[in-house]
């Protein structure tokens, strides 16, 4: 497959589907959501230049470390635009096998359901440098080098009304086709935690692969259930898959919630 980079090939993609239903979701209080191409890439838009000016650099390591969700798939997606290579790894396992797959890949940031889980992660003493950039999903960043998913995209909406998305642009094309994209654990990576890297270029056909193999019609709309086990790249890849082969994603977080809606 002959593309430019990875982020110019996926955006390229999510903006021929536009109206297409890209996400569905349910919240809290049963209500249902409907979200299409053009209105979920334009919060992805505005998360990338959050994260570009914050100053995350093109093949930062970005370490997951967060709930699954949709806020996990647009920050993964956004830090993609700009170039980062993200390392997913399952919440709530055992501190030193976390901290052992970050510091093997090099994670300058990271990414955390909020506050106190930051707080757990970092732990007592000089266990991670300072720094380290986190995002908190929930919860306000008042810390030095702590920004909030909130403020993130806060900012994004606020430099894309100025009219500075030439800065996002000139970040994608500048991105190389064999950059790191992707670095995947197993789900409980023990004590000897071995990394599989993947650049942009093997990602994009990994998930051209997976939608030939699913057999998913390029003439009918499709409607994917994912119940969100991002830790787990097989589910990663198959949500990813979908969206990239112009289909819609239902995102549930058990399968109980996903039968019941």
């Amino acid at each position: 497959m002959t593309m430019k980079n990875f982020p110019t090939a996926f955006w390229k993609r999510f903006q021929d589907f536009k109206e297409a239903p890209a996400i569905y979701t349910v919240d809290d209080d049963g209500s249902r959501k409907t979200l299409s191409f053009w209105e979920w890439t334009r919060r992805i838009q505005r998360l990338a230049m959050g994260l570009l000016d914050k100053g995350i650099k093109p093949e930062t390591r970005l370490g997951l470390v967060a709930p699954n969700g949709r806020d996990w798939l647009d920050l993964a997606v956004a830090a993609w635009l700009v170039g980062s290579c993200l390392v997913p790894l399952v919440p709530g396992r055992d501190r030193k096998e976390t901290l052992r797959c970050l510091g093997r890949t090099g994670c300058g940031w990271i990414a955390v359901a909020d506050d106190r889980a930051r707080a757990n992660l970092r732990g007592d003493g000089d266990a991670l440098p300072d720094h380290i950039k986190w995002i908190v999903f929930d919860g306000d960043a008042n810390a030095k080098g702590v920004f909030s998913l909130e403020n993130l995209e806060e900012k994004g909406r606020e430099l894309i009304r100025r009219g500075h998305t030439r800065k996002l642009a000139e970040r994608i094309y500048e991105l190389k086709p064999e950059a790191p994209t992707l670095i995947f654990f197993d789900p409980e990576p023990g004590e000897d935690a071995q990394g599989a890297f993947f650049s942009g270029a093997k990602v994009a056909r990994q998930l051209e692969a997976i939608a030939a193999q699913a057999g998913w019609p390029d003439d009918q709309d499709v409607t994917v259930a994912s119940l969100l086990s991002f830790g787990w790249f097989s589910s990663f890849q198959f949500t990813l898959a979908a969206l990239y082969a112009g289909h819609s994603v239902a995102l549930a977080p058990t399968l109980r919630s996903m039968s019941d809606d």
